[in-house]
This record gives C-alpha cells, sequence and structure tokens, in this order.
C-alpha cells in the first residue's frame, strides 16, 4: 500500500512541475487550467490513500502531507485566479508587465513556490517510504 502511495505521490509532484512549465507557457490558458485540475486531483488522490492507510502512516507525517496538499491547492487557485486577470484584464496585465520591468514577475514567483512544494512534497514521500 506504501508503493501505491509513493506513486500517486510522485504523479502529484511531476503534476507540480507541469503546472510550473505551464504557467509561462505561450499557450497557459488551456495547459494550464488542465494542469491546474490534474494537481487538485492528484492532491485528492494522495489525501484519500493517506487517509485509507489508516494507522500504517505516522500521524505527524499524514498530516504533513495533508498540508503540502492544501497549500499545493491554495496556491493552484491562486494560480488560476492570476491567470484569469492576466488574460481577461488589460490594466492588470499592463500593471504586471510594469512590475516585470522592475524586477517583481508573479509568474516566476509562482513557478518558485511550486518548485518548493514539490520538493517538500518529494521530502515527505520519501520520508513514507522509509
Amino acid at each position: 500500500m506504501t508503493f501505491t502511495i509513493l506513486g500517486v505521490g510522485f504523479h502529484l509532484v511531476k503534476v507540480i512541475g507541469n503546472v510550473r512549465h505551464a504557467i509561462s507557457s505561450k499557450r497557459e490558458a488551456r495547459e494550464l487550467k488542465r494542469q491546474l485540475d490534474y494537481l487538485f486531483e492528484a492532491v485528492v488522490e494522495v489525501d484519500s490513500k493517506i487517509r485509507r492507510l489508516g494507522g500504517l502512516v505516522p500521524r505527524k507525517l499524514s498530516d504533513i502531507i495533508s498540508d503540502l496538499g492544501w497549500y499545493c491547492r491554495r496556491l493552484g487557485e491562486g494560480i488560476r485566479k492570476f491567470q484569469r486577470r492576466f488574460r481577461r484584464n488589460g490594466t492588470f496585465r499592463l500593471l504586471n508587465m510594469i512590475a516585470m520591468s522592475v524586477g517583481f514577475n508573479r509568474i516566476e514567483q509562482y513557478q518558485a513556490q511550486l518548485e518548493d512544494c514539490e520538493t517538500w512534497f518529494n521530502i515527505a514521500l520519501l520520508t513514507l517510504h522509509l
């Protein structure tokens, strides 16, 4: 059963990486939506697998993995909201371009946060494997 969670977890990590790449893609709208949907599904799947394991997963590790899932889900919702506003609102787009010119790049921030999420999920899953 642990290997099942690891498989699902590593799939989640791959999806996080895909979201990270999709956020800066030129065809970002559809691809990003698809990758975020995969991310939300993978987080739910990892949570349900851990719940099914019950006492086999240490409580603190289970809580950490659940919290990471919650964080990734919240981050994904923020990315989706940003992407929608960026695509639909010209003023918002202009303000973001100005911010990028002075060194504040929201897309790079989201990518870095997703990379952190991916790294911590890897650590948690490898700990679970021990």
